[in-house]
């Protein structure tokens, strides 16, 4: 099928059209959750304080090999989920922070992630006392994102977030809305054929804007609110043949699909 016939197919342009969904959706979690996950960095920093008794700014730069967590330190059991990817295996072998607190950090981690089970090769530890998206990071449900900031990361990344984080999961009123929204992110990137019926766009745009209605915070959330009035704009919205090209076009631009990473990734 040449280039000009698959852009007059209507149902190739409902998968163009739910694809454009997924940015408007990443478009209005963005600001909820770097909100959120700068709570939560504010929240780490006063309990290491309270702990260590550490007045004024707190600062340290250890790399994650060195890091050695801090129920190491007082002899409590390993509190992972996967022991074997825990710092106190090989402890010894291991500098520890010089300032006591990474290990505290790396514990507190652990404890908010809802399957004790962070993916550290996401993460800058050294920029953990200064940047509160390294810590979200923790958070995603896949590896790749070490040197994704928050402009960057779709909205597959931005859901797992708010799935995988205690914190974060505590704003949110309607856990399944956003476990839902993830599977159909992949039903969307993950389509064999690019084709969606007129009904599934309207499943899928629906289910988008109950995620970014969500309780008594993401509602409020001014990203969410004109998120949720773009969708509900794409609702009645029919893709030209020209338009379909044009938003393919950007999206690679842009790389908001991402399709090259995604395309293969399963959640």
């Amino acid at each position: 099928m040449s280039h000009e016939d698959q852009l007059k197919n209507k149902l190739y342009r409902n998968w163009v059209k739910s694809s454009l969904a997924l940015k408007y959706l990443k478009d209005g979690l963005e600001g909820f959750v770097d909100d959120q996950a700068s709570l939560m960095h504010d929240a780490f920093l006063t309990y290491l304080k309270g702990q260590l008794g550490t007045p004024g700014n707190l600062s340290c730069n250890c790399n994650l090999c060195d890091i050695v967590p801090h129920h190491c330190v007082i002899n409590q059991p390993c509190r992972t989920a996967n022991p074997k990817n825990c710092n106190c295996k090989g402890k010894s072998r291991r500098k520890g922070c010089p300032k006591s607190m990474c290990g505290v950090i790396y514990d507190l981690i652990v404890d908010e992630h809802q399957k004790k089970d962070p993916i550290w090769s996401n993460t800058d530890s050294s920029k953990w006392l200064s940047d509160h998206w390294e810590i979200a990071k923790c958070f995603l449900s896949i590896t790749g994102y070490k040197s994704t900031g928050l402009e960057d990361m779709d909205s597959s990344g931005l859901l797992s977030i708010c799935i995988n984080c205690r914190y974060i999961a505590s704003a949110i009123a309607n856990m399944r809305n956003f476990e839902q929204a993830r599977d159909l992110r992949n039903t969307i990137l993950h389509s064999g054929t690019y084709e969606f019926q007129d009904y599934e766009v309207q499943t899928f745009i629906a289910k988008m804007i109950d995620v970014l209605s969500d309780g008594d915070v993401l509602s409020k959330d001014v990203n969410a609110l004109a998120a949720i009035e773009n969708l509900k704009k794409m609702e009645d919205f029919c893709i030209s043949s020209q338009e379909a090209d044009a938003m393919c076009a950007s999206a690679r631009e842009e790389n908001y699909l991402k399709l090259k990473l995604l395309k293969y990734t399963v959640l």
